[in-house]
């Protein structure tokens, strides 16, 4: 089965927790711009992990139908098999389990994923309030990459 390979999953999770636990963090004393541009920096690498971990999920989600294709397949045959060949029936319920496990491991990838993402968007969001609350934009990139009242963020 395809997908989003364990490395991967391992890799970006890693990524997401080197920048959750080192470069959000701020100095106090840091001037207003120097602030700015490191939030728009976060912002960005935000928008990047919440891109990948969107992507991966989606990737689960085909797999986990795919998955339940084969199942209900195997389940036909299993069923066409118990009015007589014992050998196909074994085959097919060994296919069934194989099908059923691949299943219960991508919906925990899956699983793991969207928590990630769901903590990659409340850093995103707190790094957005806190753009807007300290930077007026006048580059004009709050504009750009910050979503306005009414606007879906990530």
């Amino acid at each position: 089965m395809g997908g989003l390979s364990t490395e991967r999953v391992k890799l970006v999770a890693i990524a997401f927790i080197i920048l959750l636990s080192g470069s959000f963090v701020l100095d106090a004393q840091a001037p207003k711009q120097e602030k700015a541009d490191v939030l728009l920096k976060e912002i960005y690498k935000l928008n990047d992990i919440i891109k990948v971990l969107r992507a991966g999920i989606e990737d689960y989600e085909k797999e986990i139908r795919s998955c339940d294709q084969t199942i209900s397949k195997t389940e036909k045959i299993i069923s066409l098999a118990q009015q007589g060949n014992r050998e196909a029936k074994a085959t097919a319920r060994e296919a069934l389990e194989i099908a059923q496990e691949a299943r219960k491991a991508f919906i925990e990838r899956k699983n793991a994923l969207e928590k990630n993402l769901m903590t990659a968007r409340e850093f995103h969001q707190k790094a957005i309030k806190e753009y807007k609350k300290g930077s007026s934009g006048p580059d004009g990139l709050s504009a750009r990459i910050l979503p306005g009242p009414g606007e879906r963020s990530f």
